[in-house]
């Protein structure tokens, strides 16, 4: 059996998700509310770890989705699929999952706005 994690990588199970997401929005523009989640929870943990390498997953033959890929590809759109949802025809959960993608969402562009401003003043 595979390793599920190797040394500072990324879960296969984590790529999984990611390219799962991904063939769901790539083939049909739609979403799971959870998996949309998780998905961009995990992208935004492993986003700006420069010691994360991305575990090759065994259902796809080409490189492997990382993080970075993931949420500058897919971010923009899993957001707006959640928030294009009518607000009256949702349920709490929906709506849970709406609010956590778009908190996520904004954190990673915080997190990409504190990298950048790091990276300009060491020059």
């Amino acid at each position: 059996q595979q390793a599920v994690e190797e040394e500072e990588g990324v879960p296969v199970e984590t790529v999984q998700l990611w390219e799962e997401v991904a063939f769901g929005l790539e083939k049909n523009q739609t979403v799971v509310w959870q998996k949309a989640v998780e998905s961009l929870e995990s992208a935004r943990h492993h986003h700006l770890n420069p010691n994360t390498t991305t575990t090759p997953s065994t259902t796809t033959p080409t490189k492997p989705l990382d993080a970075p890929t993931f949420i500058h590809k897919y971010m923009i759109q899993i957001i707006s699929i959640l928030l294009e949802q009518n607000p009256m025809k949702i349920g709490n959960m929906e709506r849970e999952c709406v609010e956590k993608s778009v908190r996520i969402g904004l954190q990673i562009v915080i997190d990409d706005l504190v990298l950048l401003e790091r990276e300009e003043e060491q020059e």
